[in-house]
């Protein structure tokens, strides 16, 4: 599960969307942020644990429901390793 703050996010520009980019520098879709509220998510389970190790999470400033592409469009606002599993 990951969890994370969200209440400083400028969703006035549009949606947050949270991003796990692996080893392979491919970034995945997690979901979209809610800024009135933490986020909490569970990780698809195909993901798996050698997937998640030394990866990264990111949040990206995308249109209003989420990146058109299923790639980060838009400036990345955050980001931070994972700590632990």
């Amino acid at each position: 599960m990951i969890a994370a703050p969200t209440r400083d996010l400028p969703a006035a520009r549009g949606s947050a969307e949270l991003w796990l980019i692996g080893a392979d520098g491919k970034p995945k879709p997690l979901g979209l942020l809610d800024p009135a509220r933490p986020a909490a998510m569970r990780l698809p389970e195909p993901l798996g644990r050698g997937v998640v190790e030394k990866a990264v999470l990111a949040v990206s400033l995308e249109p209003r429901g989420g990146s058109p592409t299923g790639l980060p469009t838009g400036p990345v606002v955050a980001k931070g390793a994972i700590l632990a599993l």
